[in-house]
Parts: structure tokens; sequence; C-alpha cells
């Protein structure tokens, strides 16, 4: 599917947008609870403590990494699925 660029770039700038409006609104009502980090940390199990987190928080960090790994040469270089690669 041929996604057009200005469909990427609006989805991207909602995305930033609607994230800086939840997380400042959070910030600014002081409600540190309701922010991106502390709901991860949640979700996690990190806090509060659960036993669940020795699984959870490995698991969240290799998903990140290799994410990483994927994304910033596909981005960079145009690999594994990027319009000008090789």
């Amino acid at each position: 599917m041929n996604v057009p660029g200005w469909l990427w770039a609006t989805w991207a700038i909602a995305t930033l947008v609607s994230f800086g409006v939840m997380e400042g609104l959070a910030l600014h009502d002081r409600r540190g609870y309701d922010t991106l980090t502390a709901t991860t940390r949640r979700w996690l199990g990190i806090y509060p403590a659960k036993p669940l987190r020795r699984i959870t928080i490995p698991l969240f960090a290799t998903t990140l990494l290799v994410f990483i790994g994927w994304f910033l040469p596909h981005i960079a270089l145009g690999w594994w699925g990027g319009a000008g690669g090789s």
C-alpha cells in the first residue's frame, strides 16, 4: 500500500501534539501518575513493584532495542522496506 507522505506527516504531527497536550496537562495539574513514564512503569510492574516485572522489564528492553536496531537503518539508509535503499 502506497501511503502519501502528507498523510504520514499529518499522522505524526497529530500524534506528537496529542502526546504533548496529554503530558502537559498531567504535569500542569501535578498529576505525575498520569504521565507516559508513570503509566509505563505501572504497566511493566516496576512501580508499584510486582513479581511479573522480572519478565516484563527485560522483554520491554529487548523489544525496544530490536525496534531501534530496525528503525534507524530503515530510516537513515532505506533498508528493509525503505523507498530509496538497497
